[in-house]
C-alpha cells in the first residue's frame, strides 16, 4: 500500500508593515516542508549549493503539480 501524501501550508512570505509585504502561503508536501524549513535555518550558504538548486529546478520544474 502506497503512503498517503500529506499536504501542508507553508509561509513563503510573512506579512510585514515595515517592508510592505503581504503574507503568501503555498501548499506543499510534508517532506518538502521539512526540506524548506531546514533550508531557512541555514546561516552559511555556498555558491555551489545555489547552483545545485538552480539546476535541480531546471530539471524538475515540469514534474511539479498544483496542490488543492
Amino acid at each position: 500500500m502506497a503512503k498517503k501524501l500529506v499536504i501542508q501550508k507553508h509561509h513563503i512570505i510573512y506579512e510585514s508593515e515595515v517592508h510592505k509585504q503581504k503574507e503568501e502561503v503555498v501548499k506543499i508536501y510534508k517532506g518538502e516542508h521539512w526540506v524548506v524549513t531546514q533550508m531557512n535555518r541555514r546561516k552559511n550558504i555556498s555558491k555551489g549549493f545555489i547552483k545545485h538548486i538552480k539546476v535541480w529546478l531546471a530539471l524538475n520544474e515540469d514534474r511539479a503539480k498544483e496542490l488543492e
